[in-house]
């Protein structure tokens, strides 16, 4: 799933640019709002808001799957998937509720796992947007990158 960043008032201290491209890593649907698990511009996982993306490409990577009502689950202190209705994405992500709290907390490990997935899912289905080709009407100048991370 690849969604573009198109709200001009996005908070730059969240870590959306406006106007490129993020591959979606999960997907939580809530009563109120759709989140993104998409990777920032340092390669952070990230939850944002549907509000700021236009879903470009929605097919699902293979190997992605859904979970209806997941279980609310104790991790640490707090707890995790409690008004989550709907959660889509890796197996991983779904599996193990350690995992989803651990890229919360920005652990290394489940970061490292989280951006070795993301490169998987970029080489199989999107590397067009990580590396366009030059603009051959201007001579070799190569444009910037659309996608905001590229690992």
């Amino acid at each position: 799933m690849l969604v573009k960043c198109v709200n001009k008032e996005i908070d730059i201290k969240i870590g959306l640019e406006f106007n490129k491209y993020y591959i979606v890593m999960g997907v939580e649907i809530y009563l109120t709002d759709i989140l993104f698990l998409i990777a920032d511009s340092q390669g952070s996982p990230l939850w944002a808001s549907k509000k700021y993306f236009d879903v470009i490409d929605n097919s699902l990577p293979k190997g992605y799957s859904i979970q209806v009502n997941p279980q609310k689950t104790l991790c640490d202190t707090f707890y995790i998937w409690s008004d989550v209705l709907v959660l889509i994405g890796y197996s991983k992500l779904l599996e193990s509720a350690n995992h989803y709290a651990k890229l919360i907390e920005r652990e290394s490990q489940d970061i490292k796992y989280f951006n070795n997935i993301y490169l998987d899912i970029l080489n199989k289905y999107y590397l067009e947007y990580a590396f366009p080709p030059p603009n051959l009407e201007l001579g070799l100048d190569f444009p910037e990158p659309q996608l905001s991370f590229r690992g």
